[in-house]
């Protein structure tokens, strides 16, 4: 197990299978998976579909995954980064290593997929769902809220895993429904780096940062709301106006 990569195993085979059932994968469907560990999730998805590919970065486990689904002909194994991943899929599945949950729901808004049933950090999922106002909502929160719909399956405890996580986990379930450009995802990032101050202020900031003519931009943003209380929605509209400020 490497520290660094995030590594916690699911190995209890009820949960295993509580994945797969929320999963329902079709035989005709292309599955693909990020982290294949030593293989007790992957050898599930093969006897579901005909098509999986797993990536696993680290060549210690790789090598094991390798001897332990030598049996299936309908998977793909592959060592390397899962984020390089630039094939078609259509359902992802998978027991996402904790240092790559931020780059990898940036990685997913650029993907086309039916849906994803993954695991992760608890407190992590609480951020995607988070609300305005909320001492958890961010950047990420607004990114996903806008490309995704987000909902919490199911709790996994610590002592489901090896080694065991300080942390509780969850199952979340991904469904596409936007996507949103690199220039959009950094001005969200920007905006909400401004968070607790007025919206009026932030933007005041961000469009003399920008040198273009703000008058007419700023009549309609006249306001004391705070950044971090504004919708998903209301802060891909000022994005939307940026822009073609930029334009």
């Amino acid at each position: 197990m490497r520290k660094n990569l995030g590594q916690h195993f699911l190995n209890d085979n009820y949960i295993l299978t509580k994945i797969l059932n929320y999963a329902d994968i079709q035989e005709n469907e292309i599955v693909y998976e990020i982290g294949t560990g030593h293989g007790q999730l992957t050898s599930k998805l093969c006897e579901k579909s005909s098509n999986v590919t797993s990536y696993e970065i680290d060549p210690a486990l790789y090598s094991i995954s390798l001897k332990n689904l030598s049996e299936f002909n309908n998977l793909e194994l592959v060592n390397s980064d899962g984020l390089t991943f630039r094939k078609k899929f259509d359902v992802l599945v998978s027991n996402l290593p904790y240092e790559i949950s931020n780059a990898f729901i940036e990685w997913l808004i650029t993907r086309k997929f039916n849906r994803a049933i993954i695991t992760v950090q608890k407190e992590f999922a609480q951020k995607l769902i988070s609300s305005p106002n909320n001492k958890n909502y961010r950047a990420v929160s607004v990114i996903s809220q806008i490309c995704f719909q987000l909902k919490i399956l199911d709790e996994i405890p610590p002592e489901k895993f090896s080694p065991k996580p300080k942390v509780h986990s969850v199952i979340l379930q991904i469904i596409p429904k936007n996507t949103i450009s690199k220039q959009d995802i950094q001005m969200i990032k920007i905006i909400l780096s401004f968070k607790g101050k007025t919206l009026s202020s932030t933007l005041r900031h961000i469009v003399k940062k920008m040198e273009v003519d703000h008058n007419e931009f700023m009549k309609h943003f006249q306001s004391n709301k705070r950044v971090n209380e504004l919708r998903p929605d209301e802060i891909y509209e000022i994005v939307r106006m940026l822009k073609s400020l930029m334009s």
